[in-house]
């Protein structure tokens, strides 16, 4: 069995058959950058929801929630856009948003970098991101 079959639950099986039609290539190989994306968008989800207090549910909800939810959503879209280099219509899809609502979380947060104390928290967040998604790689890799 695939390492990457433990993992294909996290990967829905209607973006699969959609995401499938159209691609060119090797299904293994989508698969396998699919499930790395949405293991890093649940790796973002938590440890936003942990800096500021919010629980996943929430993060993911449809509504927009009230504004310190909506706000750490917007920080978990720009981080999974300027961290992992996900396209906005990825980071869009895995919060249950359209690609402009992604786009201007990331406006947003981009504009709010100039204060000097949230800038630094969200180069913490980054490393803290980056730390987490090499240890969770390696453990892969040893696997």
């Amino acid at each position: 069995m695939s390492k990457y079959a433990e993992r294909a639950e996290l990967v829905p099986a209607s973006l699969a058959r959609r995401e499938l039609a159209g691609h060119r290539g090797s299904p293994e190989r989508w698969l396998r950058r699919e499930i790395e994306r949405t293991s890093n968008i649940a790796l973002l989800q938590e440890t936003v929801a942990l800096a500021w207090c919010v629980s996943i549910i929430e993060l993911r909800a449809p509504t927009r929630r009230c504004a310190r939810v909506a706000f750490a959503r917007q920080v978990a879209m720009y981080l999974g856009h300027v961290t992992f280099g996900l396209s906005l219509s990825a980071v869009g899809r895995h919060f249950g948003r359209d690609r402009t609502t992604a786009g201007y979380a990331c406006r947003t947060i981009e504009d709010l970098r100039d204060d000097r104390h949230f800038d630094q928290l969200l180069e913490r967040l980054e490393i803290v991101l980056r730390v987490r998604q090499d240890r969770l790689n390696g453990e892969e890799a040893g696997q």
